[in-house]
């Protein structure tokens, strides 16, 4: 079942909104980077004064006012109900609709609605170009342009009460200016320069405010660089992703501004803004067709743990997954690019190595091979890790950096390979039966035996299929058929009334069977001998357990 969020993400990624906006005449491209395009608005007629978006699901008409999202579009064209509209879209991504949808949809929209106009009202402050701003004189220090601080969409949050009044201005009641996290302690003073916090959707769903002190002040003060707008869930959204969505291959990173500067800079980047990926980012990701995730996390140790906890959550997720590497004196892509051009970024992400084969390198790094205790949990470490991959390319180049990082042969981990084997199955055996457990449980604390028996087989099932014991395909009778059409001739027995009924298949087990002393062994004997004088051209064994010679 989807949500709103999952449903305007699947339609932006099919850029719906040209074929949404596709009767308005114009479509001159409005600045941006070309992410907004002006038509002809269809409520008050206005040439090329409504615009939409390629990044969101928002349209907007500059000289009536008239605004919103693709539902409202609907609702004030085509005369739809909101539950008409939202079924169209729904149809239009080829998904089903979550049932309490519409209870949630207008807080959503409302909160997105009042951080937009929050951020608006930053940027606006900012690019005053005023150099008594300290966010501007941070910024420009950095190196940051006027194009690139416009284009990143950052903000400056400076007077409270400044914000509040222009928000209730424009009709935001001062119970939605506290519920929307505009608020939280510590914006506005310590933490000023701001972005928005967009979910898949590319709607806004929090406030990120940065710190301009050096991290000296920070440490000093006790203060942490980033901080975030109360009740934001980071892992909703990706900075960067509204720029970056369609893309099949996506730059991962660990900073937020650096995913907003590498877009600036052309390459297609998204960040968590901390130091692990959640199962609905990865999903966001893997919705909107990214096929290739490349990880450039900064090079600090930190980074770097980072990097492989990524590594574990996406390991069933269809994403293939790269890992970008650069000179250690450069923390961060930002840092690089700066420092050495965007030339050389590309240049590392070209270089970019198979997730597996950098994981096994970092696995060894992490431990003192020199020491028989060191390279025991080295191995101990990276064969857990083996078992956990499933594609069987990964799963060679993981071994052969193994093998090259610990010096040792295929031949040589071959045991404790096998070790590991089986406590990797015996862990999913053990998941599998805690899992129908419940199941079965429940079943028969309510008197249904019969569905207890169900969910046992189906648990016994399981832990055959993860211990690698799976059930043959069912043998049908077209498959009988098949085999009856393809067979070769049955072999000749040399014993004519045998021959009428029966004969000797050929890539088959015939059983031949009776009691002690009813003469087997001699009737084979001279079934040996007539098929040799039958087949001059083949070769007959006869192998017994109990004869002499």
């Amino acid at each position: 079942m989807a949500d709103i969020q999952e449903i305007y993400s699947i339609l932006l990624s099919r850029r719906y909104q040209e074929q949404l906006f596709s009767s308005l005449p114009g479509g001159r491209k409005k600045e941006k980077g070309g992410r907004e395009t002006l038509v002809d608005c269809p409520f008050c007629g206005k040439a090329e004064h409504f615009s939409y978006s390629s990044d969101k699901p928002l349209w907007k008409c500059w000289h009536c006012g008239e605004g919103g999202d693709w539902i409202k579009y609907l609702e004030k064209t085509r005369g739809y109900d909101f539950l008409t509209s939202l079924q169209e879209l729904a149809g239009a991504a080829g998904v089903d609709l979550s049932p309490h949808i519409q209870a949630n949809y207008q807080t959503y929209v409302r909160k997105a609605d009042i951080l937009e106009a929050a951020q608006k009202y930053f940027m606006d402050t900012l690019q005053d170009k005023d150099e008594a701003n300290p966010v501007y004189a941070y910024l420009s220090q950095r190196g940051y342009t006027f194009d690139e601080i416009y284009d990143m969409e950052l903000g400056a949050y400076l007077d409270r009460e400044s914000l509040q009044a222009e928000l209730q201005k424009q009709g935001y009641t001062a119970q939605e200016i506290q519920s929307s996290g505009l608020l939280t302690p510590g914006f506005g003073e310590d933490y000023q320069l701001t972005l928005l916090w967009r979910d898949q959707a590319g709607r806004a769903i929090g406030i990120a405010g940065r710190a301009i002190l050096s991290d000296q002040e920070l440490r000093a003060r006790g203060l942490s660089k980033y901080k975030y707008s109360a009740g934001l869930q980071k892992d909703q959204g990706l900075v960067g992703f509204s720029s970056s969505r369609g893309s099949p291959q996506i730059v991962l990173l660990e900073g937020v501004l650096d995913a907003l500067y590498l877009n600036y800079k052309g390459f297609r980047s998204v960040a968590v803004g901390g130091l692990s990926l959640s199962a609905a980012q990865i999903q966001a990701l893997t919705a909107a067709g990214t096929k290739e995730l490349l990880l450039a996390m900064d090079m600090d140790e930190a980074g770097q743990r980072a990097t492989e906890k990524i590594l574990s959550s996406l390991s069933s997720s269809g994403l293939r997954a790269y890992v970008v590497s650069w000179s250690k004196e450069h923390k961060d892509p930002d840092e690089l690019i700066r420092r050495r051009g965007a030339q050389a970024f590309q240049e590392a992400l070209d270089k970019a190595e198979r997730a597996s084969k950098w994981l096994a390198r970092r696995i060894v790094s992490k431990h003192d091979l020199t020491t028989d205790r060191g390279l025991d949990r080295a191995l101990e470490e990276s064969l857990e890790a083996y078992q956990a991959i499933e594609d069987k390319i990964d799963q060679r180049a993981f071994m052969d950096s193994l093998k090259v990082s610990t010096g040792l042969s295929e031949e040589d981990l071959a045991v404790r390979l096998q070790e590991a084997s089986e406590r990797a199955s015996s862990r999913k055996s053990q998941a599998v039966l805690q899992n129908y457990l419940r199941e079965i449980q429940q079943k028969a604390a309510q008197g249904d035996i019969a569905g207890a028996e169900l969910e046992l087989s189906k648990a016994l099932r399981e832990v055959r299929i993860s211990r690698g014991v799976e059930a043959p395909d069912p043998y049908l009778l077209d498959d009988f058929l098949a085999d009856i059409q393809t067979t070769p001739p049955a072999l000749t027995s040399g014993y004519k009334r045998l021959d009428d009924t029966a004969g000797i298949p050929v890539g088959a087990i015939t059983i031949i069977a009776g009691r002690p002393g009813q003469g087997k062994t001699t009737f084979q004997l001279n079934l040996l001998v007539n098929m040799i004088r039958a087949y001059p051209d083949r070769r007959f064994y006869f192998f017994s357990y109990e004869e002499a010679r």
